[in-house]
């Protein structure tokens, strides 16, 4: 929401308080400002949200987030969401986002990198200190092929 606001998609001064049922408001009255510029300048938002699964693994929240995402059917024309999880086990999602989600045809699925790929990353990161072909190979494994684990090992 608060991405959103940054964007120009603003309701009002900014949420001053962390009323769940107050910021949900704002952020449905966003989306559909969100569908308005679409359907005036054609311009689509995509909404991203990864890491799904950790919220339920490891957040143990009050009011999950995942019991806030809108509807399908509440987002506007041109407004996108991606949701990012390492597995389809999140009982806590609405029904109907759930069923969304196991479209095929809404799905995108990652493969893990290739140790090239891989290479080439660790290669062009701006790292403090030039590795050797030695270390390379070691922080290629480390990565095992998920973007996220390499991402991890080089910023360590």
């Amino acid at each position: 929401m608060f991405a959103i606001e940054n964007t120009g998609f603003s309701i009002g001064q900014s949420a001053g308080s962390y009323d769940r049922q107050l910021l949900l408001e704002r952020f449905h009255k966003q989306l559909e400002m969100l569908g308005a510029d679409y359907a005036d300048n054609r311009t689509k938002t995509i909404i991203l949200i990864d890491g799904l699964d950790h919220i339920p693994r490891e957040q143990r929240p009050e009011r999950s987030l995942l019991n806030e995402l809108p509807d399908p059917c509440q987002v506007p024309d041109g407004v996108f969401f991606v949701l990012g999880s390492q597995t389809d086990g999140l009982a806590e999602l609405p029904a109907t986002v759930r069923s969304a989600m196991q479209q095929q045809d809404r799905r995108i699925q990652m493969q893990r990198l290739e140790q090239d790929a891989s290479r080439r990353i660790v290669k062009r990161a701006e790292l403090p200190v030039t590795l050797t072909d030695e270390q390379v190979t070691r922080v290629v494994g480390l990565g095992a092929g998920h973007p996220l684990g390499l991402n991890l090992v080089l910023n360590r």
